[in-house]
């Protein structure tokens, strides 16, 4: 079964904490940052000039889906970012601390207990403990697809829960009001980094916890499921927010607008309202230096980023570091010819990845030799490149596989010839240059090819039915060594190939006998090299990120997962850059 893209950026921030070091969790994304600081606002647009309470972020999408258990795309999950907080938050060097809640660890390390904080939400009422723990319900509700797994974690009582011999998760408990716990049957040195979730009102969305008596009946329960999860991902979200900001209106694809919640618990922001416009990809340059926006995100370029710094042109801050921008080929594993590893290592040996990465991340960007291969500093290098181009490699593979040219020079199997369909999103420049090397690949191996580009949110829906043959995607890597290593495979929801096997499952079982964060990260290093071997997917490229600030907005945070939303209550706007 396929699950749902969860590309979904994580709201986080910096925060003292009390969570033991056992429990912190290491992160895979290299926090080096190159930046270029804006040294004039003489050139700032008179647009931009003119926004003196208003901040714009530019983003590639806004959809709607604004609830942060579901959100997917970046417009959406910003805009989720600043209306929910979560109880654990993320610093700058990838700590897990109490973020909306006070985090405590018991001595045997089997027991969270969380004290919130006085978070309101827009009605003034306080966020309660029963609404966290109906989030718990909810993301580890059977058929949960959205953007949060819980699957790792050894949680007391959930199999119980789940048989239908218990009516309620004993791991879970509400304390009080403002307190509830979570309690594992092992200890789990990841678990923190986990416990990134939101709360999920009662009064608005429903409970999620099964009526008792229920769980006697699978029907049934499987019904009710299915029902409450269709109404949570139904009900508006917006009215449900307690974060740094409310949404004040929403034009789907097109704009958002905020404004600044007064009672919000870390302090009011001090700018009244943020904006979010959704930017062409390939337009982010135009829109900064136009003043539309005032923080964007963007492909790099080298004749763009000459002309941040063109004559007088020096208002916009660059910051430059590596992207948690994950790009790979997917297939559909359930069915020939991609259910053969040896046809996708063929692929993966004729496909010119280089080329793709010249022509479109030119220095900006690299080319996976194993995946992550650089995310942990452990045994990175241990295999190197297994997949050099190599088109008699390909054929060969092909050849194993049963694969054979008839008088014709097609690939032929049983008499039909090898044909697919390749799907990807219009708009990105990433798309043009690989569907020329996917052609080329095609013709010199007599495989009949059809591509097919659609719009981002039909890419989307076809990957989660499990209607593409091969397409092209890229997932944000979360910070967590265990929330990463879960994008790909164990039976978790945000394991959108569907994919797992022995090899990989060993690997799960062993880091969750590891104490320590730093352990488990190495065991994590492995089970990508696994990966790397098995080939469920074909890596592509880990694009750099460049981020664009103009200098009119002062006080900017960018969190470990790389959310410039994270600390958006902090950031003011200016109307002249202080002497140094």
């Amino acid at each position: 079964m396929r699950k749902t893209i969860a590309r979904a950026l994580t709201a986080l921030a910096f925060a003292a904490f009390v969570i033991p070091q056992s429990a912190l969790a290491a992160g895979p994304l290299n926090m080096t940052v190159s930046k270029s600081l804006a040294q004039t606002l003489a050139m700032l647009p008179e647009k931009a000039r003119e926004r003196t309470d208003t901040i714009v972020i530019g983003v590639t999408d806004l959809y709607g889906e604004m609830n942060p258990l579901f959100a997917k795309t970046q417009g959406d999950t910003y805009a989720a970012g600043l209306m929910f907080d979560e109880w654990v938050f993320l610093d700058e060097y990838g700590e897990w601390g109490s973020g909306m809640a006070d985090v405590s660890v018991s001595d045997d390390d089997l027991t969270y207990t969380f004290t919130l904080k006085p978070a309101r939400y827009s009605d003034g009422s306080l966020v309660l403990a029963e609404d966290c723990v109906n989030a718990l319900y909810l993301a580890t509700t059977p058929g949960y697809d959205g953007n949060r797994d819980l699957s790792s974690l050894s949680i007391q009582g959930l199999d119980e829960y789940i048989a239908g011999t218990a009516d309620t998760v004993t791991g879970f408990q509400v304390l009080g009001n403002t307190s509830f716990s979570v309690t594992l049957t092992r200890p789990d040195a990841s678990a923190a980094s986990l416990f990134t979730l939101p709360a999920l009102r009662v009064a608005h969305f429903g409970s999620m916890i099964r009526p008792e008596g229920m769980g006697e009946s699978p029907e049934a329960s499987a019904a009710f499921y299915a029902r409450r999860l269709s109404e949570v991902k139904a009900a508006d979200a917006s009215l449900a927010g307690y974060g740094q900001y409310d949404l004040e209106s929403f034009e789907a694809g097109n704009q958002a607008r905020f404004v600044a919640n007064a009672d919000y618990w870390r302090a009011k922001p001090s700018t009244e309202y943020i904006e979010m416009k959704a930017i062409p990809v390939g337009g982010e340059y135009d829109a900064i230096l136009d003043g539309d926006v005032d923080i964007t995100f963007c492909y790099p370029s080298f004749d763009q980023i000459d002309r941040l710094f063109a004559d007088g042109q020096g208002f916009v801050s660059m910051y430059e570091y590596q992207g948690d921008a994950f790009g790979y080929l997917g297939m559909d594993l359930s069915a020939p010819p991609f259910s053969d590893e040896r046809v996708r290592r063929a692929f993966a040996h004729g496909i010119r990845r280089w080329t793709v990465e010249e022509e479109t991340l030119e220095r900006f960007g690299s080319l996976p030799g194993m995946i992550l291969f650089d995310s942990f500093g452990t045994a990175s290098d241990v295999l190197g490149e297994l997949y050099p181009y190599d088109a008699n490699k390909a054929y060969e593979l092909m050849v194993e596989a049963g694969w054979e040219f008839d008088e014709e020079n097609a690939l032929r199997k049983d008499g039909e010839q090898f044909a697919f369909t390749f799907t990807a999103a219009k708009e990105n420049p990433i798309t043009e240059a690989l569907v020329t090397e996917m052609e080329y690949f095609c013709r010199y191996m007599g495989i009949a090819l059809t591509v097919e580009v659609v719009p981002l949110e039909e890419l989307i829906a076809k990957v989660e039915s499990g209607e593409c043959d091969m397409y092209l995607m890229a997932r944000k890597l979360p910070a967590s060594a265990a929330a990463a290593a879960r994008l790909f495979g164990g039976g978790g929801a945000t394991n959108t190939l569907g994919y797992d096997s022995d090899g990989l499952d060993r690997f799960f079982m062993w880091a969750a006998l590891e104490p320590t964060a730093q352990r488990q990260s190495m065991v994590y290093e492995g089970l990508f090299q696994q990966l790397y071997l098995e080939l469920p997917m074909i890596p592509l490229y880990r694009r750099n990120d460049y981020l664009l600030i103009s200098a009119r907005v002062r006080n900017t945070y960018i969190s470990t997962g790389h959310d410039i939303v994270a600390e958006a209550y902090r950031m003011i706007v200016i109307t002249q850059l202080e002497p140094d």
